[in-house]
């Protein structure tokens, strides 16, 4: 299978200004030597005069590009950090550890607690007009 090249940085430029250009800017141009740690990531939208209220809006930014097709990838760890896939396979395993088996994780949980809370309270459940 052929490898295909991915124009991150077109992309990026079709975005508006704002925040979510900046921060996948910042992650595009770290992602060929190494992970870009959310400290710097910050700090780097600090710099750029963006207000960080805290690291929510950054962790906010990325969810966006993610849900505008950006294959942004994170770890976390020594040497964690955010970049973006580069191939299929990268983003595969990405997916696999960070998203699906968390998926099936919470999955497991809310059956469990599902099942509980029917043990205590009953299978009725009487909806309410808030007030």
């Amino acid at each position: 299978m052929k490898k295909q090249s991915i124009d991150y940085e077109a992309e990026l430029e079709a975005l508006p200004p704002g925040l979510d250009k900046s921060v996948g800017k910042a992650i595009a141009k770290y992602s060929d030597v190494r992970p870009m740690k959310r400290g710097e990531l910050i700090s780097t939208m600090a710099m750029l005069g963006y207000v960080i209220n805290d690291e929510k809006d950054v962790r906010d930014a990325i969810h966006r590009l993610r849900n505008k097709g950006f294959l942004i990838c994170a770890r976390s760890g020594k040497n964690g950090g955010y970049w973006l896939a580069k191939t299929m396979e990268e983003y595969f395993k990405f997916r696999q550890k960070e998203f699906i088996s968390k998926i099936s994780d919470m999955s497991t949980t809310v059956k469990v607690m599902d099942a509980a809370a029917r043990a205590r309270f009953g299978d009725g459940v009487q909806l309410g007009l808030p007030i």
